[in-house]
């Protein structure tokens, strides 16, 4: 499994409505509207490298208010709650 996290930036007013349409899609574990640099911080967790692509490329760009993402992979996790990595 690989494991990671996106943050996507959005058009002003479509935060809460983005993160509800990213945390539908197959492969995000979660995805929350934030305050800071970034709108929108999804955690995913996929099979595959390759799935990532599918993830972000195919779906979450497809979202309309979607303006950028950036993409995080996990390479060390710690803690109770991640049982992906």
């Amino acid at each position: 499994m690989v494991c990671g996290y996106v943050f996507i930036s959005t058009d002003l007013g479509t935060a809460a409505s983005v993160a509800d349409k990213v945390g539908k899609i197959k492969g995000i574990e979660s995805a929350c509207a934030v305050t800071g640099d970034v709108d929108v911080i999804a955690h995913f967790s996929v099979k595959e490298v390759s799935d990532i692509a599918t993830v972000v490329a195919d779906k979450i760009h497809a979202i309309e208010g979607v303006c950028a993402t950036q993409t995080l992979i996990c390479v060390s996790c710690h803690g109770e709650k991640c049982k992906v990595c």
